[in-house]
């Protein structure tokens, strides 16, 4: 078995450790060192596992397959929390990122082929293809954090609704800097994934064309008007409120869906 799974799967449970403490951590603060504990632990198994593959394919591009990619998402995503939680000191965002990062951590291994992947050796990207895929590694987490503000925002409009002012809810941040976040990250996620169509329309620019690549290109596509036409949406108040919110929230979910097109190309390569 491959040693990049086993560094992966430590870090997916020391994730799924981090947020059963951070859970435990609303009532109990105390829980909250066992949270910075496993996150960081986490975090340094799975920077070490990438780390581990760049060296194996001589720096080679850290998602030039579909399972580099989801555990860069999650590593960078996990990066991105630590340091908006501490600038922005947003309450309780572990509850919310520390069950998608150990999703898309573990999820990878879950597939019979990420051993024979992980041990197949990586050919270099040209600095387009390259700038293509990071571009959109960025995209998916600006995604990713729209649906965590989106999904905080429900909550807490929930108990408005319901005029309860609990621990939990009163920890968290007013629906209109939430609502705020939610379109930056929308906003972010958008312009990210334009720059990485022209990157990658600029690096096809000569080849020759397969089925499979019009197939990326099209869900590429597809992926990246939803994002613009969402964010001109919420900018335009078209949509608004909570369902601004359930769509930031679907869209993460169509993102990950528009993978499988997206990626088939690796797959049966």
């Amino acid at each position: 078995m491959n040693i990049l799974f086993f560094i992966f799967l430590t870090a997916g449970i020391c994730y799924a450790a981090a947020f059963a403490f951070a859970l435990a951590a609303v009532k109990r603060r105390e829980a909250f060192a066992w949270f910075l504990f496993f996150a960081a632990t986490g975090f340094a198994a799975q920077c070490a596992g990438i780390i581990l593959r760049l060296f194996q394919t001589e720096f080679a591009s850290p998602f030039a397959n579909p399972y580099e990619l989801f555990e860069t998402i999650a590593c960078i995503f996990v990066l991105a929390d630590i340091v908006s939680g501490r600038i922005l000191k947003i309450k309780f965002t572990e509850l919310f990122t520390m069950p998608p990062a150990a999703l898309l951590t573990l999820l990878p291994l879950a597939c019979p082929k990420f051993s024979s992947y992980m041990q197949s050796h990586t050919e270099g990207f040209s600095w387009l293809s390259a700038s293509h895929a990071g571009l959109a590694v960025l995209s998916y987490c600006a995604m990713l954090f729209a649906a965590v503000f989106a999904a905080m925002g429900l909550l807490q409009r929930r108990a408005l609704k319901r005029k309860s002012a609990d621990e939990f809810s009163s920890g968290l941040l007013p629906i209109p800097r939430l609502e705020k976040f939610t379109n930056v990250s929308l906003g972010m996620g958008a312009a990210f994934m334009t720059l990485s169509m022209a990157a990658g329309i600029a690096a096809a620019a000569g080849a020759s064309i397969s089925p499979l690549m019009m197939l990326k290109f099209l869900a590429g596509f597809i992926l990246c008007a939803m994002q613009i036409c969402l964010f001109i949406a919420v900018l335009r108040r078209a949509v608004f409120g909570a369902q601004a919110a359930k769509l930031a929230i679907l869209l993460f979910a169509v993102a990950l869906l528009l993978l499988a097109p997206i990626e088939l190309r690796n797959f049966i390569q």
